[in-house]
């Protein structure tokens, strides 16, 4: 009888199983999910005022503080003014605008997936990964905007 007890004991504390990976386990996740949320916090901007705008890689020339007009057809209008610093934005009929005339070079920087579901007519695909690689393909004789939704 005492060697069934000792033998129950024995399977008892096999089948038991130890916490210490069990508090490493949770202590993990609890990391994880603690840099995911900073990582997210990171990562989201706050929504602009300007719903409707694109960065652009020119410098953004001094305008007044009036609103500004559309520009005659074939005359390339002015970004909108931004901090000092700052990449300067146009919104999308300046956009428009200034692709129909040719007036800038368009770079997509979207994942090829997106790219290939859809993208502005005349846009060069360079993934935003790859930019600094790619660079020099870039044409340097005009302005360059890069979007990407």
């Amino acid at each position: 009888m005492a060697k069934r007890t000792q033998d129950r004991i024995q399977q008892n504390e096999a089948a038991a199983p130890s916490r210490g990976p069990l508090i490493v386990l949770t202590a993990g996740s609890i990391a994880v999910a603690a840099l995911v949320g900073w990582a997210l916090t990171r990562t989201v901007e706050p929504a602009d005022p300007e719903t409707s705008t694109v960065a652009t890689s020119s410098p953004a020339p001094a305008t007044s503080s009036a609103p500004p007009s559309v520009p005659p057809a074939g005359a390339t209008p002015p970004p909108v003014q931004t901090p000092e610093g700052a990449v300067p934005r146009i919104n999308a009929e300046q956009l428009k605008q200034m692709v129909d005339t040719g007036a800038i070079t368009l770079v997509d920087v979207r994942d090829s997936v997106s790219y290939n579901n859809g993208h502005i007519p005349g846009a060069i695909h360079i993934p935003f990964a790859r930019v600094e690689a790619e660079a020099s393909r870039l044409p340097k004789d005009k302005p360059i905007v890069a979007y990407c939704t």
